[in-house]
């Protein structure tokens, strides 16, 4: 069933969506700013090109906003934490390392997705295989757009 209709997996493998959510929830009381939240990923996902990417691109993509979100749950615990009367020197820098380690994650997954979509452009859109008399064979490859060119 899966196979037929692979918009079905999110019922059943959801998870980023949960564990997305779940972060929302925890940052923001306030069901407004919940779902400001939840649409700017939403427009966040769009502008990233999630709905026309391929699977590997999908997941990456995936894997950015969420990292995204710890980014900013980071931010908000730092600043609360700075802001906050007779905090401790250990409490200051387990936050700050807490901040540096999620924008290391943010920086890795970005750099990811990026990585792939260059992959994806570098790899030939087309090759044709020609063999010909003698066991000789000629491969030839082509970007798609360049296609049809002499």
């Amino acid at each position: 069933m899966f196979v037929a209709t692979p918009e079905s997996w999110h019922l059943v493998n959801g998870h980023t969506d949960s564990i997305r959510q779940t972060i929302v929830e925890k940052l923001y009381s306030h069901p407004v700013m919940r779902a400001a939240v939840l649409a700017e990923m939403d427009i966040l996902k769009l502008e990233m090109g999630y709905d026309h990417a391929p699977v590997l691109e999908r997941m990456h993509i995936d894997h950015v906003l969420t990292a995204w979100l710890r980014l900013r749950d980071a931010e908000i615990q730092f600043t609360h934490c700075l802001s906050g009367e007779n905090v401790s020197a250990a409490a200051a820098q387990f936050r700050q390392d807490f901040l540096e380690s999620a924008q290391t994650r943010f920086l890795r997954a970005s750099e990811s997705l990026e990585k792939i979509r260059r992959l994806a452009r570098n790899t030939p859109a087309m090759q044709i295989n020609i063999a010909h008399d003698g066991g000789k064979q000629v491969n030839i490859q082509s970007d798609a757009p360049a296609c049809g060119k002499k």
